[in-house]
């Protein structure tokens, strides 16, 4: 168990059509409803949306309304229409680059090891990038990572990326599609430790108090082959079976809230020497 890798610091309801504003986002499962997609740009996939409402049971439709997005969620993860709807990202090839972390608290070092391996097409050590990481300040052994800092190695070997907090699975989901490469920050007890919250006893260890993120991951992949129950796939350092790990959407953003859904990405810029 890699506990620690960072220091401080860092119901269906009935519908009723007066109690309907329709001006915001429709959610298809709470009523009855036909939802039709139309093709108007002859691409074979619908972009435009309408649902038909039958409010007085009588068989014939009372209501047409336009829709722009049907289910849409910001903890859900989107597919353009162009593209393998039932996966973002590429798993397969990310998970060659996987191992586990050499050293308790080198979670963050170990996940963007993985994408300079990936990126630059240099085999990377994770030795030689925690002295790195040491020599610059960015990490502490037995301390491990902080947040802020998570991400430098990526800069100081030629990867431009982004940091930002608040993010969401669909922010996930654009960043995969758009080949680039993620970072999260994550309570991990939350994922190994299925239905357990160590947010308690985590908040006791020296140099946690009161935090609960703990680890560092590598988001791979989101798979939505199933709708109903999207899975988020991990490059997860540290634990033995980490390779390419299968987590439930709903308890993988639970374990990342806890860091204000850190996020670091990279943006497709890359320096070579």
């Amino acid at each position: 168990m890699q506990a620690g890798d960072f220091p401080l610091d860092s119901s269906n309801f009935g519908l009723n059509a007066e109690d309907v504003d329709y001006s915001q986002q429709f959610d298809a499962n709470l009523v009855d409803i036909d939802p039709q997609g139309i093709d108007t740009d002859g691409d074979g996939q619908p972009d435009n949306w309408i649902i038909s409402s039958d409010l007085d049971g009588d068989g014939i439709p009372d209501e047409i309304l336009p829709v722009e997005d049907i289910n849409k969620d910001d903890d859900f993860c989107e597919f353009p229409s162009d593209i393998n709807s039932e996966m973002c990202g590429v798993p397969d090839d990310d998970m060659e680059h996987w191992h586990q972390q050499a050293y308790p608290d080198t979670c963050a070092i170990a996940s963007q090891e993985f994408i300079l391996d990936s990126v630059t097409g240099v085999d990377f050590s994770e030795d030689e990038l925690r002295q790195q990481a040491i020599d610059n300040g960015w990490y502490t052994p037995g301390g491990g990572t902080p947040l802020d800092c998570m991400g430098n190695l990526l800069e100081a070997n030629g990867v431009d990326v982004d940091k930002e907090y608040g993010c969401t699975l669909e922010d996930l989901s654009n960043k995969l599609q758009g080949g680039q490469k993620v970072i999260v920050a994550i309570d991990a007890d939350e994922i190994w430790y299925q239905g357990v919250d160590e947010d308690d006893y985590l908040s006791e260890l020296n140099g946690m108090p009161g935090q609960g993120v703990n680890h560092a991951v590598q988001v791979i992949g989101i798979d939505n082959s199933d709708p109903n129950n999207p899975t988020v796939i991990l490059n997860d350092p540290g634990t033995p079976d980490g390779q390419g790990s299968r987590i439930p959407a709903d308890q993988f953003l639970d374990a990342w809230a806890d860091s204000n859904s850190y996020m670091i990405s990279t943006t497709g810029d890359v320096v070579t020497a």
